[in-house]
């Protein structure tokens, strides 16, 4: 939210019409997709690469970004109710808009990624693709983020950069 931020009512009741000094304003990205990848013990340590296909919401070019002509591109409606003498008038979000002003279509696009997992990764590790996520207007892409989840090994136990080894040996082998 923006409770910390004075202006921000300011902002959601006349569009930005509160700020003075006219700064900039950070253009909003859509969500980023966060999404697991389990890899083994043997590629976290030489290092591999795997292909993850993604799915995603992309604008259709060829349709483009038109202006609502329901509310002309303001993304309100203004209602004029006649009651006896009296003219009300009203203000409404437009529905076939959502309060945008643009109407878009966007098209399901399938991407294969080429993840590239680094020599001596760790567990959790996060290999970033930046403007991946779904596409929106009036915002910037989202980031796909795959995180590195080490698989249970039959025999290796890995801690930190080192491997642990658990075996059940007698009294003359540990003394040779």
């Amino acid at each position: 939210g923006g409770a910390s931020d004075p202006t921000a009512i300011f902002d959601a009741f006349f569009g930005g019409g509160g700020r003075r000094g006219g700064g900039a304003r950070k253009r909003q990205k859509t969500k980023d997709v966060v999404q697991p990848l389990k890899v083994t013990l043997e590629q976290m340590y030489v290092g591999a690469t795997k292909k993850m296909a993604i799915t995603r919401q992309v604008i259709d070019k060829k349709r483009g970004v038109q202006e609502c002509r329901h509310c002309d591109g303001r993304g309100v409606k203004i209602e004029v109710i006649r009651m006896g003498p009296m003219i009300q008038q009203m203000q409404s979000h437009c529905g076939a808009c959502g309060g945008n002003g643009k109407s878009f279509q966007t098209k399901q696009e399938r991407e294969v990624l080429e993840v590239h997992i680094q020599k001596g990764s760790p567990d959790g590790h996060k290999v970033t693709f930046r403007d991946m996520a779904d596409e929106h207007p009036d915002a910037d892409a989202g980031d796909v983020v795959f995180v590195l989840k080490q698989q249970e090994h039959s025999v290796f136990k890995r801690k930190g950069a080192d491997l642990f080894i658990e075996r059940k040996i007698s009294l003359v082998e540990a003394l040779c």
